[in-house]
């Protein structure tokens, strides 16, 4: 985990992380709030992650060619496409 998914929920919390490796015992508060950082800064790192993971996937190009195969307008792949899709990227015309 990256220092950036802590500090944004140390922000969100008002409360810093604290780590003593020197400190044997932390006291329960220290570590109620260590793991309420530690718990939020993980579900960011994971909705961050599944965001990019969809946009990779991309549309639904089943949707796509079911359109297409209606013959409904001129332009359909470009009205249609959003960007996303990395099967599609590079690609001007790719159903």
């Amino acid at each position: 985990m990256t220092n950036t998914y802590i500090n944004i929920p140390e922000e969100r919390l008002g409360n810093k992380y604290k780590d003593d490796k020197f400190q044997n015992r932390k006291s329960e508060e220290t570590e109620k709030k260590n793991k309420n950082i530690y718990t939020l800064s993980t579900k960011i790192e994971n909705n961050e992650l599944d965001e990019l993971f969809s946009i990779m996937k991309g549309q639904n190009q089943d949707h796509f060619i079911m359109i297409r195969d209606r013959g409904e307008k001129l332009n359909l792949w470009e009205n249609w496409y959003d960007g996303t899709g990395i099967r599609s990227w590079g690609s001007k015309y790719n159903p």
